[in-house]
């Protein structure tokens, strides 16, 4: 199954004009993979770890950390081809991968999927068919680059994988970053350092970063089709939108793992926590 997945992932990403893992940089043992499923806070995380690098490297003068220079500290595997091979190990890369077992250590990072959905409906509205309702997105078959579920699945659990959750991230971001600064293991903070870093990758400054500077894109078809990438950031918005039908169908798809990272049924209307 993580075969056909893998191959439906890397299908997508060359019709993007994105190169595939396979046809990266090679994989190192001191590698850090930031992997999660769409719209779950990677960015975020990729926002904090940019700016902690960036005490060590100290290249940005005053300009803050954005869209565009984040990925010279964090590139991702499989699209920045050059930032990748340019990044000074040990290095820090992001992905949206489905499980690769190439990947030597990851923090993977998960967010209650009916959240997740609606995150990931209005930020892909504008390339989805006129018209078409958050009840059919949810029953797409062919979302990228597979379904919340099916990508969860493959990497919890495993021995190299840190998992951190969204909601934690929100409730305390400073102890979610030390726990993974703990498990890379390869650099060292203080927390006046982690502190500053949680401050410069403040949903408010994201936002405004955006609004002032943009985000780069792989194309001016991809500018034309995008959307606000910072739209609300909250936790439990999924209550707006969701038909009862629809919790029925996530809670056939989704519910033991739900219940396995500590989210509430899905069937039920109270929110996450």
């Amino acid at each position: 199954m993580m075969h056909w997945i893998n191959n439906l992932f890397n299908s997508w990403n060359r019709s993007q004009g994105g190169p595939t893992p396979s046809a990266c940089e090679p994989i190192y043992d001191d590698d850090l993979f930031l992997v999660s499923y769409p719209k779950s806070g990677n960015t975020w995380m990729r926002f904090l770890l940019a700016n902690l690098l960036r005490g060590e490297r100290d290249n940005q003068g005053d300009q803050p950390i954005d869209f565009h220079s984040a990925v010279s500290y964090v590139p991702e595997y499989g699209l920045h081809t050059q930032e990748v091979k340019a990044a000074a190990r040990p290095r820090v890369l992001k992905s949206h991968s489905p499980l690769d077992e190439l990947f030597p250590r990851v923090v993977y990072i998960v967010r209650d999927p009916r959240d997740v959905y609606v995150s990931y409906y209005h930020y892909l509205r504008k390339r989805l068919p006129g018209g078409t309702s958050f009840g059919s997105f949810l029953r797409k078959p062919d979302l990228h680059p597979c379904h919340w579920h099916e990508h969860v699945a493959g990497w919890i659990g495993r021995r190299n994988v840190h998992v951190i959750r969204y909601e934690d991230m929100l409730a305390n971001t400073s102890q979610e970053l030390r726990k993974l600064i703990d498990f890379w293991g390869q650099r060292s903070y203080t927390d006046q350092q982690v502190q500053s870093a949680v401050q410069a990758s403040s949903f408010k400054q994201m936002k405004s970063l955006e609004n002032q500077n943009g985000r780069p894109f792989r194309s001016e078809v991809h500018r034309q089709q995008s959307t606000r990438f910072m739209r609300s950031g909250k936790q439990g918005d999924w209550v707006n939108y969701y038909e009862d039908s629809d919790l029925v169908y996530l809670t056939n798809r989704c519910g033991a793992l739900m219940n396995r990272l500590g989210y509430d049924e899905p069937n039920t209307r109270s929110k996450a926590g």
